[in-house]
């Protein structure tokens, strides 16, 4: 028997809904991250990059867009992207699921709705960034037509380091 696909939208994300969003970030942070990333570590990159301060400060800038990934009508995460200085590229700087929508085809669903947000603006390159560590992660990337470009080690201070791949998706 074939599982039905989720219906996915993506909802803007207002100043006022940011606390919502952090909220989300917690849950997903300590479910998943725990093994791959220490406590500390968790710990010092939701306060310094998912406060939000921090958001509304990208949202300020206006080269982020936050949404929220709705997943049959209901809130099941969010994500972020805006195009970067390389023209036609676009980032998706984060794509969070609540564990109790993963594995629904929530995820992918929202990939597939960035990219055709990011096709329809004339876009032809997505990227990201994800953990080494994040096999489950890696591989639903690739699946959806990303492959690794490069290796990165980022120090984001406080004797942390983001060691992450960055991978690319061409768009036809």
């Amino acid at each position: 028997m074939e599982l039905k696909k989720a219906e996915v939208m993506l909802q803007k994300v207002s100043r006022k809904n940011l606390p919502k969003v952090r909220a989300m970030t917690e849950e997903v942070w300590w479910h998943h991250f725990p093994g791959i990333l220490s406590e500390k570590q968790i710990a010092y990159m939701l306060s310094r990059l998912y406060s939000v301060e921090a958001m509304e400060a990208e949202l300020e800038c206006g080269k982020v867009s936050y949404r929220f990934i709705l997943c049959e009508g209901v809130r099941a995460g969010f994500c972020a992207f805006g195009p970067t200085e390389n023209p036609g590229e676009m980032k998706i700087h984060k794509l969070y699921v609540l564990p109790r929508f993963q594995r629904r085809g929530c995820g992918s669903g929202a990939l597939q709705r960035i990219e055709e947000l990011w096709r329809n603006m004339k876009g032809t390159t997505l990227i990201l960034a994800v953990n080494k560590q994040n096999r489950g992660a890696i591989y639903a990337y690739r699946q959806a037509g990303f492959a690794i470009q490069e290796s990165v080690c980022v120090d984001i201070g406080e004797g942390f380091l983001m060691d992450d791949y960055i991978m690319v998706k061409r768009l036809a």
